[in-house]
């Protein structure tokens, strides 16, 4: 061959023996070009003839011009990308019938010099079909550099894969939108690299520069709190190391000279080439946070100022029509352990302490209850009640009527212990009724004065 293969030996036969001389030998060498000339161009027939079934059997479309850019030759992928029933329409025409006149001349200024002066060029065109519709389309122009000057063109229509980009760059968008209007970014880290990626308004959100979004390794130093970083580690290193899949962690951003409050939610999972990988959504919890503490203070305030409170402040979720076994508490102090006996967090705390009210007054109690309930008064009622302890108090219920914002009839008030008032009252109609059986029983006159010498009795 012509790189020196040997691939077999000639033989010449004849019917005497004979000794081959040199002009013999030149004979044979002859014989022997002839027969690998013939070896060679059936080889190079095949190969041909592969490709040209290679060619014609592409999805892409291929064709070749000639140097005055006409189609010499063209598969029928590449005559059906534009709408073409078969190559016959186009070989022998210029490739710029296939183009309007802005792209004839963008790809003469910008793509033929490439190839000339590079031997190829790569890009993208927007092609024009048979019908006058165009399609957007990726080119590889590459110079010919055997049988005559001209181009091999090769063109991939990539209408789907600009769908599909499209479709992706909107969700983008829209992702960023969402990220943006809810004041959190996304980020992924990648174990195996140590790459950290992140998506969405990080800057803004962290109080920074675009370009002074902390690095991966610097973020927990410059951004999270000294107090906060050890759960921010904890949560990280647990998920790196397998411990957990998901976890969320709140920290406070010390990136600027105002405070943030940002929470994160990570998961994690492992990659099917080896390493964790985790993915997580960081939020601007601010607003969230600062509430949530300032209404825990109000909390603490309320809670000191009703335990300081002599009485049990309660809120009742009334139902006028329904039974009493249907209301319940949604609100009572700690000072019903004290007064009542009773945990106030109990969920069936309202009936423990309709069961002990004094058999005498629990009916009164209720009747009074409904109709401050039908009417939307102001409910004020003394009762009788038994603590577990067995020992008994008097108790005055004082509570005004609110409609909630679902139309639910609320009762907030106060529970009094009454029991020295009410003893004192006792004692009192106690000595009056003694008076009264005194005068009674004498038949003197009893009187009383006044220092000043007014009659009193």
């Amino acid at each position: 061959t012509e790189d020196g293969h040997r691939i077999g030996t000639l033989c010449v036969l004849d019917t005497e023996p004979r000794q081959v001389g040199e002009a013999g030998r030149r004979r044979l060498e002859t014989l022997a070009q002839m027969a690998m000339d013939r070896i060679e161009r059936h080889r190079s027939a095949a190969k041909l003839r592969e490709r040209t079934e290679a060619a014609e059997a592409s999805a892409e479309g291929i064709s070749i011009t000639d140097a005055s850019g006409q189609f010499t030759y063209m598969n029928p992928a590449h005559a059906g990308l534009y709408g073409y029933d078969g190559p016959e329409e186009l070989v022998g025409r210029s490739w710029r019938v296939l183009y309007d006149e802005s792209e004839v001349r963008r790809l003469e200024q910008e793509a033929l010099p490439e190839v000339e002066e590079q031997g190829v060029w790569r890009g993208t065109a927007t092609g024009r079909r048979k019908d006058g519709s165009t399609f957007p389309q990726e080119i590889t122009l590459t110079r010919r550099t055997s049988g005559g000057e001209g181009i091999i063109c090769v063109v991939r229509n990539v209408t789907g894969r600009k769908r599909r980009e499209q479709e992706l760059t909107a969700a983008q968008e829209r992702i960023e939108l969402a990220l943006e209007s809810t004041g959190s970014f996304v980020f992924e880290v990648d174990y195996t690299s140590d790459e950290v990626t992140r998506y969405g308004p990080v800057a803004r959100m962290l109080g920074v520069a675009s370009d002074q979004i902390p690095s991966p390794g610097a973020y927990l130093e410059t951004v999270v709190h000294p107090d906060d970083q050890a759960a921010f580690r904890r949560l990280f290193e647990d998920l790196r190391a397998g411990r957990r899949d998901a976890g969320a962690v709140t920290y406070r951003s010390v990136a600027t000279e105002e405070t943030r409050w940002i929470r994160d939610r990570a998961y994690a999972y492992d990659q099917e080439g080896g390493g964790r990988r985790i993915v997580g959504l960081s939020q601007d919890v601010t607003e969230r946070e600062t509430a949530r503490r300032a209404l825990k203070k109000s909390e603490r305030q309320l809670r000191g100022l009703a335990n300081s409170i002599p009485g049990v402040l309660y809120q009742l979720r009334v139902d006028p029509s329904g039974s009493a076994k249907d209301w319940s508490f949604t609100y009572v102090s700690e000072r019903a352990r004290e007064i009542l006996g009773l945990d106030p967090s109990a969920d069936d705390l309202h009936e423990q302490t309709l069961r002990r009210v004094a058999p005498g007054h629990r009916e009164a109690l209720l009747a009074a209850s409904r109709e401050a309930a039908r009417q939307e008064t102001t409910l004020n009622h003394e009762f009788l009640f038994e603590r577990p302890d067995g020992e008994e108090v008097w108790l005055q219920a004082i509570a005004h009527p609110e409609r909630a914002s679902d139309g639910t009839l609320l009762f907030s008030g106060v529970m009094l212990d009454v029991t020295e008032r009410k003893e004192a009252e006792r004692a009192l109609e106690e000595r009056e009724r003694l008076l009264q059986s005194i005068n009674e029983s004498v038949t003197d006159g009893i009187f009383q004065t006044s220092r000043e010498g007014g009659l009193r009795y």
